[in-house]
């Protein structure tokens, strides 16, 4: 009887975890969408915030931050990955819906199943590539009746790709070392490139200050 209260007591919980899951990552479009500011830019501000916050959470909360020049490396690169996928999600929202960007970046569950055991030289899950065909397959039908979208789902898809890799790497470096050291550094990372990218640009020096 307790096994079963506990078994309940974990299916509950999990299913609030989805919910609040979904909610977040809908809540999230819709602020994007309502944004005037680019996508590149949004991200840009984004990623400051969070490394600001996540920096002060380390200093007050005394905890350590020191990684090995190496890991430093790999997560600074992968944050290259975490901020292209955050532009090209608000980039998919601005060009097309937020239910069609959704819709697009749940196709990460057929490329993690295609690249994840290419990364870890493992098994390809049947099951995963049957669930990611089905999905692929709605996004083909959204695609064949919302052709106006075309530049949205394409850079909804490139979100979800870019999302699968580094949650593919992440799954590694998590057994080294803590999510938050990860993502403070992932998140520097990201900042550095979409820096970059927008003093590359002819108008980039305005960052809407």
């Amino acid at each position: 009887m307790a096994h079963s209260k506990n078994n309940s007591s974990v299916l509950n919980k999990n299913l609030l975890i989805l919910h609040l899951t979904v909610f977040i990552w809908g809540f999230t479009g819709i602020l994007g969408a309502l944004i005037s500011v680019n996508a590149v830019q949004l991200v840009w501000y984004r990623v400051l915030i969070a490394t600001i916050s996540l920096f002060f959470y380390f200093k007050f909360g005394k905890k350590a931050l020191q990684i090995t020049r190496q890991n430093f490396l790999k997560l600074f690169f992968t944050g290259g990955l975490v901020g292209g996928h955050w532009i090209l999600f608000f980039a998919s929202i601005k060009l097309s819906t937020v239910p069609v960007t959704l819709v697009c970046l749940s196709s990460m569950t057929l490329f993690t199943a295609i690249l994840e055991p290419i990364f870890n030289k493992t098994r390809i899950s049947k099951l995963e590539i049957i669930a990611g065909l089905l999905i692929i397959t709605g996004i083909i039908l959204i695609f064949k009746f919302e052709t106006q979208y075309t530049k949205g789902i394409i850079a909804g898809l490139l979100s979800a790709l870019f999302a699968s890799i580094f949650s593919i790497i992440n799954s590694k470096q998590v057994k080294q070392i803590e999510p938050a050291v990860i993502s403070f550094y992932e998140l520097i990372g990201a900042f550095f490139w979409a820096t970059i990218y927008l003093f590359s640009q002819a108008d980039s020096t305005r960052l809407c200050f």
